[in-house]
Formats: structure tokens, C-alpha cells, sequence
């Protein structure tokens, strides 16, 4: 019993009726579609109409013999499988047949079990071939998408480049001669740290994508940066044969966030001036915060405005006096605080406060579990012998 299908369609050409009938009748159940011809005319006319993709032929034919209708067939889809019948073993047919480049023979009279087999086997390895070229048709689509947007590089064990695209001769401004069999240190920055590449190497030689931000020299001397994802390709062994990179130009997003670290950076000094000037004064009369100042050995020395008259139980004036006398410590006033204070500043005052006084900040930290309040202690820059303790109570929720 056959067992195959064969669905890429036969085209069957014989003008011996007799012999032509039987073969005909086999090939019709396996083949689908199956197409018939009687003479090389015929069949040269039917793979026109429907290119079939298997031709199955005899040499001696009226009107266009076969070897007339394989050469006219060739120069129509060179990639056509064509096998010719005969019972010659003459050279004047085999010869010319192969110069055609025919891809068989099958003898007369026909072994039907066998052509069926064989023609299935010609079937599977048609269908292979169309997956593979599909297959790579696909990777090529995908190659001039990422070629098309992408910055694409290939080294091999040892780090020579074996393919740049147009991008990376763009970006880098050297030509794609001068890249070809030159190492990938050709771009190295000084400024990259040698334990980045140390880090890079290791993981990629042990099979893992390496990802990450380059800064690299262009051929003028110029930075550029890259983010980049160096893959390893494999053998089916899983030896590594070359090394793929693909890369971003991420230069413009670099430099807007050196510009916004330079403001950051302004900003705080801006900050800093001011804590100074805070700082210098030797009173908190001024300042528009909950704030104590103490020597250090713990005694308050004076306190603003605004904790005066938020922890003030017995009036301002009496807490005043007990400053000025330098008999109010801080545990006694911290008992006030904690005892008295309910709310105070927002968030939103808290978080510019801290960065204000954050140059000069020894502690900050939440005073009870709940972070409801929240202690800052800032030395003065003017007095050793003096600290500034800044308070603030959230909003309770």
C-alpha cells in the first residue's frame, strides 16, 4: 500500500496512450492537481497555464519532443523539478538531458509504487526548500527594517567587525573598508571605564545578552553614546561563532540630561546660598519655620516665631524668659512639642524645606512611627557651639 501525498502539482506528459493510462491513473490519486499532456507542445502550454512544480516527461515525442519542452520549461522557472522517462540508455539523450539540467531519470517501463514513493520524497524536500526560503525571506524583511532605523554591527570571537551597516558608518564617520577587519576598540572612548568592557566581554563570552549605554569616539574624535544589546550567535553545538550588536543613538537624550543635571546641580547651590544666609543669622526671629537652636551640651538657646507659639502652653513671654535664662533643655521642649503640636507644614513645604537645608543636614528622620512628624537637624555654619533642630508636622490624614 502507497502512503504519501504529493500537493504541489504534477505535470505528466506521455503521448504512448497505453502506458500514459495506468501512470495517469496512480499519480491522479497522490497528486493534487494533476495534469496531463500527450505530446511536449501540450505540456510546454499547460505548465504556462498552471506551473506546476514537479514535470514528469518521455524524451520522444511528436511536435516538441521532450528535451525541446524541458529547455523552453527551464528558461521559464529554472527552479522547476523536471524527471524524463525513457527506456534509452543512449548518450545522445542522457547527455543533453543533463546539460538541461534534468533532475532524474526514471526507466521504462515504470516502477509505479517507486515513482510514487520518490515523487513524494521530491515533494517533501520542495516543501522544505519553500519554508526555508520563506523562513528567510522573512529574516532578510527583518534585517532591512532594523538596518533601516537601527545601528547594527557584527565582530567575531575576538572583536574584528565582520558587517556594519549604513547607520553605524553614519553616526561613527568611518567608511565600511576601514571598519571590515578592524577591532571594535577602534571606537573605544577614553572615558569608558576598562571594567565596563571587563563586565561586557565576560557575559557575552558565557552566552548572555549583554545590554547597556556606551559613550564611543567617532573618527573626528567626537562622542557619541549608544544604547546597545550585544547578542551571541551559536552553532547548533552552542559554540559561539559571532557576536551581533544593536544599538540606538541615544546622544540628543545624554546630552538633555547632563543640561537638566547641570540645572539640578545650579539649583542646589542656589539652595546652599541660602541655607548660608539662614545660617549666619544668630536669631530665629527671622525664620518663618517650626525651629529651636541649642548648644551642645542641650540647652535651647532661642526658637522662632512660629514654635513659640505653637507649643507655648503658658504664654509666650514666661517660655521666652526660660530661654533666655538657659533653663529650657531640649527634652523639656521636645515634651511640649509632642505634647501640644497636632499639625503644621504641608508635604509640599516639607520637601523644599529639606532641600534647602539639606547641605547642612547632620540627621532627618521620622519622630514617631506613624510619620506623622518629621525632625531635621542642621548645624550652623556660623557657630560651632550651636545646631539648628527644624521640625515639621504633617497634616494628620
Amino acid at each position: 500500500m502507497i502512503n504519501a501525498t504529493i500537493d504541489i502539482g504534477v505535470l505528466y506528459v506521455e503521448d504512448d496512450s497505453q502506458s500514459a493510462e495506468s501512470v495517469a491513473n496512480v499519480l491522479k490519486e497522490f497528486a493534487d492537481p494533476f495534469y496531463f499532456a500527450v505530446d511536449g507542445f501540450e505540456g510546454l502550454e499547460m505548465f504556462k497555464k498552471y506551473r506546476p512544480k514537479i514535470v514528469i516527461s518521455d524524451i520522444q515525442m511528436p511536435k516538441m519532443n521532450g528535451l525541446e519542452m524541458l529547455k523552453a520549461i527551464k528558461e521559464i522557472d529554472p527552479r522547476v523539478v523536471i524527471y524524463l522517462t525513457t527506456a534509452y540508455s543512449d548518450e545522445k539523450y542522457t547527455i543533453p538531458a543533463i546539460e538541461l539540467r534534468v533532475n532524474g531519470f526514471f526507466l521504462k517501463p515504470l516502477n509505479l509504487t517507486k515513482l510514487v514513493e520518490d515523487l513524494a520524497l521530491i515533494n517533501n524536500q520542495l516543501e522544505l526548500r519553500a519554508k526555508y526560503n520563506e523562513t528567510k525571506k522573512l529574516l532578510e524583511q527583518y534585517q532591512m527594517a532594523i538596518d533601516s532605523v537601527m545601528i547594527v554591527s557584527k565582530t567575531d570571537k575576538r572583536g574584528n567587525f565582520t558587517y556594519v551597516n549604513d547607520n553605524f558608518c553614519e553616526i561613527s564617520g568611518y567608511a565600511k573598508k576601514e571598519l571590515i577587519g578592524s577591532s571594535h576598540e577602534i571606537l573605544r572612548h577614553p572615558a569608558t571605564q576598562s571594567g565596563v568592557f571587563k563586565t561586557l566581554w565576560h557575559e557575552i563570552q558565557m552566552g548572555k545578552i549583554w545590554q547597556g549605554t556606551l559613550q564611543k569616539r567617532k573618527k573626528d574624535g567626537s562622542s557619541f553614546y549608544v544604547k546597545s544589546m550585544i547578542v551571541p550567535l551559536t552553532h547548533d553545538d552552542a559554540q559561539i561563532y559571532e557576536y551581533i550588536a544593536i544599538m540606538w543613538d541615544v546622544s540628543q537624550q545624554v546630552e538633555q540630561e547632563r543640561e537638566l543635571e547641570k540645572f539640578r546641580l545650579k539649583e542646589r547651590f542656589e539652595h546652599i546660598n541660602k541655607a548660608i544666609d539662614i545660617g549666619a543669622k544668630t536669631n530665629m526671629s527671622s525664620l518663618p519655620l517650626m525651629a529651636f537652636e541649642t548648644s551642645n551640651e542641650g540647652t535651647v538657646l532661642s526658637a522662632s516665631p512660629k514654635l513659640l507659639q505653637a507649643v507655648d502652653p503658658l504664654g509666650v513671654e514666661n517660655l521666652e524668659l526660660a530661654i533666655e535664662s538657659k533653663k529650657l533643655s531640649i527634652a523639656s521642649l521636645l515634651k511640649l512639642i509632642d505634647k501640644e503640636i497636632k499639625r503644621f507644614n504641608s508635604v509640599e513645604e516639607l520637601i523644599e524645606l529639606v532641600n534647602i537645608f539639606a547641605p547642612f543636614a547632620i540627621s532627618f528622620g521620622a519622630l514617631d512611627d506613624k510619620k506623622e512628624s518629621y525632625e531635621l537637624v542642621v548645624q550652623s555654619n556660623t557657630k560651632e557651639d550651636k545646631k539648628y533642630f527644624l521640625f515639621f508636622i504633617l497634616p494628620l490624614a
